[in-house]
């Protein structure tokens, strides 16, 4: 469509996403708080840029994550963060925009390095994930009783002693989306495991996953998707 309905200097072919309202545009800025609305069309709702250490208030990406507003997911810059994060009883996201080649999240082996529960909404995006050796479940990330959308991620190498080498969900509605996971080891599932819940599984590149007793890539049981 080449006319500018909205009359805010942008057409949808030249990205408005939503001609019927002029503060949405490829131009706008997301405000502070969320409102449900793709504001700067980025084809990400309610997002804020997000580039810990080079704010003089926040050093971590997980101080960013626990000052963010609700419902809102943070643009992380490129980088390389250091940290055991954890997202519980939140609706946050992270996203890393221009992907993972460039952004890292670098566990230290001492559990999951992502580690979700019982929060709604949670997008996890663009990042190479790394390091992790959980005692329990899931390598790269451990995620329970939430809602989740993992996408376009790179986890090599994490390990998990039980189940899910690189991603472990129990209980859990979303999706699992362009992810590649290799060279990641569990008892069962070194790849993924997931246990209960309503996910949908696709397109993911899930090879070179090592199980010690049981599916060397995937594992699943009880679940829908």
């Amino acid at each position: 469509d080449d006319i500018d309905d909205d009359g805010d200097g942008y057409t949808e072919n030249e990205g408005d996403c939503d001609d019927a309202a002029t503060t949405v545009n490829p131009t706008s800025i997301e405000g502070e708080t969320a409102d449900g609305r793709d504001n700067d069309c980025n084809g990400i709702v309610d997002d804020m840029l997000s580039c810990p250490a080079s704010d003089p208030d926040i050093q971590t990406l997980q101080e960013a994550i626990d000052r963010a507003p609700e419902g809102m997911t943070l643009v992380v810059c490129p980088g390389t963060y250091a940290e055991m994060l954890t997202i519980q009883d939140r609706s946050v996201g992270i996203w890393a925009e221009d992907g993972p080649s460039v952004t890292l999240i670098q566990g230290d082996q001492s559990g999951a390095v992502i580690t979700v529960s019982n929060s709604d909404g949670v997008l996890i995006s663009g990042f190479t994930i790394q390091g992790g050796r959980s005692l329990s479940n899931g390598g790269a990330i451990q995620a329970t009783d939430s809602a989740v959308d993992f996408r376009d991620n790179i986890l090599p190498d994490n390990e998990a002693v039980l189940w899910g080498g690189g991603i472990y969900c129990e209980s859990c509605t979303g999706r699992i989306d362009g992810n590649t996971i290799s060279g990641s080891r569990a008892a069962h599932g070194g790849g993924m495991a997931i246990n209960y819940g309503q996910l949908e599984i696709t397109g993911n590149s899930i090879l070179s996953n090592t199980a010690y007793s049981t599916d060397g890539n995937i594992f699943g049981s009880n679940y829908g998707g």
